[in-house]
C-alpha cells in the first residue's frame, strides 16, 4: 500500500500544504494565518501518526482545539466533522466570547467517560 493510499497520511499531507504552500486555496485561512506545524510533525510523517493515531472510522478529521493554535500534539485531536466545522474563524471570526465557548464545548467532549458502581446494601 502507497502511503498516498494511507487516510492519516493523507491528513498530514493536506495540513502540510494548507500551512505552508502558498499556492493551496485554503493557505490564507492556515498559514497566512500564522498557523504553524510543530517540529516533531513537520518532516514526519511517522512522529504525526504515532501522536495522533489512527483515524477513528466515520467522518473525523483533524481539528485545533484553539482555532488560533498550532498544529502540534497538545492542540490536535480527531473530531467528527460536525464539531469540527464549528471551530472556524469564518464561522465567528475574532469574536471571543464564540471562541470561549467552542473551547469549552471541546473541553467538554474530550473528557473521558466514567461510571460508578452502586452498592445495594
Amino acid at each position: 500500500m502507497a502511503l498516498r493510499d494511507i487516510v492519516e497520511y493523507n491528513t498530514w499531507s493536506s495540513m502540510k500544504q494548507r500551512c505552508l504552500n502558498p499556492n493551496n486555496p485554503h493557505y490564507k485561512y492556515y498559514g497566512g494565518r500564522g498557523i504553524k506545524i510543530c517540529d516533531r510533525w513537520l518532516n514526519s510523517f511517522e512522529n504525526f501518526f504515532t501522536d495522533m493515531g489512527k483515524r477513528p472510522k466515520g467522518k473525523y478529521s483533524i481539528d485545533r482545539i484553539d482555532n488560533y493554535g498550532n498544529y502540534e500534539p497538545e492542540n490536535c485531536r480527531w473530531v467528527k466533522t460536525e464539531l469540527q466545522a464549528l471551530n472556524k474563524s469564518n464561522v465567528f471570526p475574532n469574536n471571543e466570547i464564540y471562541r470561549s465557548i467552542v473551547l469549552q464545548v471541546k473541553k467538554f467532549e474530550s473528557r473521558k467517560p466514567y461510571s460508578a458502581k452502586l452498592d445495594n446494601n
